[in-house]
């Protein structure tokens, strides 16, 4: 999801080059802000999918695109408590940390201090409630 971005392609392109299979998901065809979104990309999933989230109104700098955000992380989540997949990986930011000058790692305590860090923690507590499978942020 978000074939159509800069890390959504790349990380399509890539699959493509190494003949993995891939559909890549993105606008216009895929808007996971329609009203209808979750259920639809739910129908258009498989429970053998790994299913890469890379979608996002990003940098996040205002509520407004915060909002938007938030309402494709429920259409997200919406399909895939509607079609379990083998795997989810989420693309986050290390905006989730509080600015450090230690070097951060996978015990570091979130501690956004901006919205887009905000946005981005908070998609990720969704998809932990949503998605009882594997799941990589």
């Amino acid at each position: 999801m978000g074939a159509k971005g800069f890390i959504g392609s790349a990380i399509l392109r890539r699959f493509i080059s190494t003949e993995i299979p891939a559909l890549g998901l993105g606008r216009p065809e895929w808007d996971l802000t329609s009203a209808d979104a979750g259920i639809r990309l739910g129908s258009a999933l498989r429970k053998d999918d790994t299913f890469i989230f890379a979608s996002a109104v990003a940098p996040c700098k205002n509520l407004e695109m915060m909002q938007q955000n938030l309402v494709m992380a429920d259409a997200v989540c919406t399909a895939l408590q509607r079609t379990p997949v083998a795997h989810v990986v989420y693309i986050s930011s290390d905006a989730v940390y509080k600015d450090s000058k230690s070097a951060l790692t996978e015990e570091s305590c979130a501690e956004p201090s901006s919205l887009h860090g905000a946005m981005h923690l908070t998609r990720e507590i969704a998809l932990r409630q949503a998605f009882p499978g594997p799941l990589t942020l």
